[in-house]
């Protein structure tokens, strides 16, 4: 009896160690749903891959996915410069960069790792993050610069990192061309050293093109507070998928409304949609409020007395302030709703504060305060709208753009307060 009560306690505290193992590894690191970046479907399984002979595998390994109904780790070897696949099971072992141990859902699509292999088998029997790893996550200030067929890299600020020549692409669990990626995505980089392994699309992008152009033609659309372009017959605008306010103008005509951009998906716009009565020309009565009190405004070049409602077709302005002991300043402005107001602070303006508000009623009161945007880096990614009315579009605006719609406005305008160098005037 006392032998079978001994047996008894004995597989007792293996089971419980058992379970303390695996609750420990199910709960190591990040939550169980963030491992779905891991699990990869679609063309990257319909291939066979290469399986290696019984041994230590050597050199580092790119993890491509894992396919959880067949067990398997599939692998890009870079010394050898192939696909490999590799079992695993309850019994392999999975540690962090530090050497901890960790859980297989921590692992991701880019990742640098090294394994070993059971012998005489195929599985592996640990996996460690390589040390020299790194991740950046939810880049959106970026650029990918292709030198030449083999030379790409990803330029963040001032630092580069090269591109691998097997860096894979993924977009949401399918892995995609390189090609298919847009300056507009928000992307994960992985890799290690100064190399980028993986890039992961997080945020994808959709396409908006346009019909009905024929009367907005040489005028401007905006999306949101990140995309703008001159409107021709042919537009084509790569957008973050999103909810997006759409503005438009030039020549009388001009509105707003609210549009769906879906990953991978085209929207399409009429733009005789938006202004209703497509037939009739359109005005606003713009209020300005200037500080301070003396300043000059000249709007299209032309000096304009602003003490009552100045009445605007809709359209886009240069609006060019000057005033006394202050360096001219000189905005973009949308005009597209029936009434708006629009405070400008010459002094802000020249600093680095700017906000925009709407009324109640729908009509646009456009607070200006400088050039960029009071909120952080982080709110301008996430802010997906703009004001109707009057809006200052400038920010909108790349710097070429801004060049060539003020030399539209200006450049031939002989009472033009511009110099050669329009964007000068800019703040």
């Amino acid at each position: 009896m006392r032998g079978k009560g001994m047996l008894t306690l004995r597989v007792g505290f293996y089971l419980i160690t058992v379970l303390f193992i695996t609750i420990f590894l199910a709960s190591c690191g990040k939550k169980a749903s963030d491992s779905k970046m891991a699990e990869i479907s679609g063309d990257l399984w319909e291939e066979s891959a290469d399986r290696v002979s019984e041994g230590d595998p050597k050199g580092e390994y790119i993890l491509m996915g894992i396919n959880k109904k067949e067990s398997l780790i599939r692998f890009y070897n870079v010394e050898l410069s192939r696909v490999q696949s590799f079992e695993y099971s309850g019994y392999s072992v999975y540690h962090d960069a530090y050497g901890k141990l960790c859980a297989l859902s921590m692992f991701y699509p880019g990742d640098a790792v090294k394994i070993s292999l059971f012998s005489g088998r195929y599985e592996i029997a640990e996996m460690t993050k390589a040390d020299d790893a790194w991740e950046m996550k939810d880049q959106y200030n970026y650029e990918i610069v292709s030198e030449s067929e083999d030379l790409r890299y990803v330029k963040i600020g001032s630092a580069k990192y090269r591109i691998a020549d097997s860096c894979m692409v993924f977009n949401e669990k399918e892995q995609i061309d390189f090609s298919s990626i847009s300056g507009t995505d928000i992307i994960t980089l992985r890799g290690y050293d100064r190399t980028v392994n993986a890039i992961i699309v997080e945020e994808g992008h959709g396409n908006v093109t346009f019909s009905g152009t024929e009367d907005y033609e040489g005028g401007i659309v905006v999306i949101g507070n990140d995309y703008s372009a001159v409107i021709t017959k042919d537009l084509s605008i790569d957008v973050r998928e999103g909810s997006y306010t759409l503005s438009a103008a030039n020549n009388g005509l001009g509105g707003s409304t609210t549009i769906d951009v879906h990953r991978d998906e085209n929207t399409k716009v009429d733009l005789t949609r938006l202004d209703g009565d497509h037939a009739s020309k359109k005005y606003s009565e713009v209020t300005f409020s200037i500080t301070p009190k003396k300043t000059v405004l000249k709007i299209n070049g032309k000096k304009t007395a602003y003490k009552n409602p100045v009445t605007l077709a809709y359209g886009t302005y240069a609006i060019t302030l000057e005033a006394p002991g202050y360096d001219a300043v000189t905005r973009i402005l949308m005009v597209n709703s029936p009434k708006a107001t629009v405070e400008l602070d010459v002094p802000s303006l020249l600093g680095d504060e700017s906000t925009a508000s709407s009324d109640e009623s729908g009509n646009a009161n456009v607070k200006i305060s400088g050039k960029g945007s009071s909120s952080s880096d982080e709110d301008e990614k996430d802010e997906k709208s703009t004001t109707s009315g009057a809006t200052d579009i400038t920010d909108t605006l790349s710097s070429t753009l801004i060049d060539e719609v003020l030399d539209s406005i200006l450049g031939t305008d002989d009472d033009s307060s511009t110099s050669t160098d329009l964007t000068s005037l800019i703040y």
